[in-house]
This record gives structure tokens, sequence and C-alpha cells, in this order.
């Protein structure tokens, strides 16, 4: 009960918005990656990113550092697939849109 309590559930809510937008700005750029590889393989680097060089490495409590770990990977990947991804593509759905049409209408209009 005491590693629940140290868990800090704000990072970890944040750690896994920030997946969900690294895997669908990746999948954007690049079309023809699987997201089924892309998805843990995003969540481990940036759980390791977070994790590691912070303040929460501690070699004392090895228990808390694996559970930390364990839940924030899990919780990433549950974020993304139960709407995370529609979430980031909502937001970033129309921007894409608008960039797209304007560059469409641009190359359709004649030069002055």
């Amino acid at each position: 009960m005491e590693l629940l309590i140290k868990l800090n559930i704000y990072e970890i809510v944040i750690v896994s918005v920030m997946v969900s937008f690294v895997v669908e700005g990746i999948a954007f750029i690049w079309r023809g990656v699987s997201k089924r590889v892309l998805l843990p393989v995003v969540a481990l680097a940036v759980t390791v990113l977070r994790i590691y060089p912070l303040e929460s490495l501690k070699f004392d409590e090895p228990s808390a550092m694996i559970l930390n770990f364990v839940f924030t990977i899990s919780f990433a990947i549950l974020f993304y697939k139960y709407g995370g991804s529609r979430l980031v593509k909502a937001l970033t759905g129309s921007i894409s849109d608008r960039v797209i049409n304007t560059t469409k209408a641009k190359e359709n209009e004649p030069f002055e």
C-alpha cells in the first residue's frame, strides 16, 4: 500500500498523454509504420526518459521503482488504446487539415 501512495498519478497521466502525441506524430510522418509495434516502443522510451534521469530513481527501493515503471507503461498503453488516439486526432486533426487545405488552395492559385 505504501508503494501506491508514493506513485505520482499526475506524472503518469502526463506521460500517457505525451506517448499518445508522440505515437500519432510519428505515425503521421511515416505512414507505413505499424502502431502495434510503435506504441510499446514509444511508451518504453518515454517512461525510461521520465523515470531514470529524475529524482524518482532510488536504488534503495527497487520494488517501488519497478512498480512505477510497470504502472507508467501499462497506463500509457491503456490510455492510448482507449481514448488517447481519438483525443490526439481530434486536437491535431483540424490543424493538419487546415494546413493541407491551405497548401492545396495555394497550389491552385495562379502566380500574380
